[in-house]
């Protein structure tokens, strides 16, 4: 399995394992031949099995499951069900008929939103496509722009990173509580943004940067072997000093410390997710030590 710009390739084993994962997480799994507006799922012997027409019906220029799939992006949309509103949330995937053709489905991932705040905005007259806007903004995290701990708490990036070799880094501010104290919380904000930026440059468009929580960050990156991930932690230091002499903050350095874990092949458990981030956590910690000696 791997993606290609916003597009997952993968064989029918793999997307009926995404599809088993997805239903311990999520209200509902669906999968959709985009192509002919039909709803799909996948046998015990691995055969797709048509379940009928998607809720769109097959009226292809009014499918959404089509217009996704044309607009080859992941995306994130409300639903009505049965007087029940669901988050929805889109993958494109590419997979290989049983023809040997390749086809083109969408994967959906269905969260009921069960909050009053999200039926007092229906009442309120807010359209479903500005409740999209306002719930995707929840996963970025406004001061700094990278993910909110959200992304992680949900697992939300689980699917893109499922049975690839991922690394996990954990990266905390050194002495920021110091900077805080002595020249203000906007210098310590701008302190973070930069981090942020820093860090976005420096990485692949296919990484993660989520901010777990003050001055904490972790970055997720997929095929990036423990000595390469140890490369990029030493390129974003140099950038952070090399912005601390250019910028008007007293001359602030922003210095970071980092920790990394590998997984050669993740399984997306709960388990593993908190094995690695415990051990990113325990060898920064053992950076900062290191340091102080």
């Amino acid at each position: 399995m791997k993606f290609e710009d916003e597009i997952m390739h993968a064989n029918v084993q793999e997307v009926q394992i995404c599809m088993e994962f997805g239903n311990m997480y999520f209200d509902r799994v669906r999968l959709i031949d985009t192509e002919n507006c039909r709803q799909i799922r996948i046998d015990r012997t691995g055969k797709l099995v048509d379940d009928g027409p998607c809720r769109y019906g097959m009226d292809a220029e009014s499918c959404e499951h089509v217009q996704n799939r044309y607009a080859n992006r992941k995306t994130c949309r409300f639903e009505w069900i049965h007087d029940r509103i669901f988050r929805v949330m889109t993958v494109p995937i590419v997979m290989q008929r049983e023809n040997g053709e390749e086809g083109r489905f969408c994967l959906e991932l269905l969260e009921e939103k069960t909050d009053f705040s999200v039926y007092k905005t229906l009442t309120d007259g807010m359209k479903l496509e500005q409740m999209e806007a306002e719930a995707d903004r929840a996963y970025f995290d406004s001061m700094t722009g990278v993910y909110s701990r959200r992304v992680f708490d949900e697992r939300v990036f689980v699917p893109e990173f499922l049975n690839e070799q991922i690394t996990f880094v954990v990266a905390d501010l050194r002495k920021f509580k110091r900077i805080n104290d002595e020249y203000g919380h906007e210098a310590g904000d701008r302190i973070l943004q930069r981090v942020a930026e820093t860090m976005k440059s420096s990485l692949r468009k296919t990484d993660l940067i989520i901010r777990i929580g003050g001055d904490e960050f972790l970055l997720v990156l997929k095929n990036c072997p423990h000595y390469w991930a140890e490369k990029k932690t030493h390129v974003i230091s140099a950038k952070l000093m090399a912005k601390s002499k250019l910028e008007d903050w007293h001359g602030i350095p922003a210095r970071v410390d980092f920790g990394i874990a590998e997984d050669h092949c993740f399984d997306g458990t709960e388990e593993s997710i908190h094995r690695l981030f415990n051990e990113a956590d325990r060898n920064m910690y053992e950076m900062k030590r290191g340091i102080k000696k």
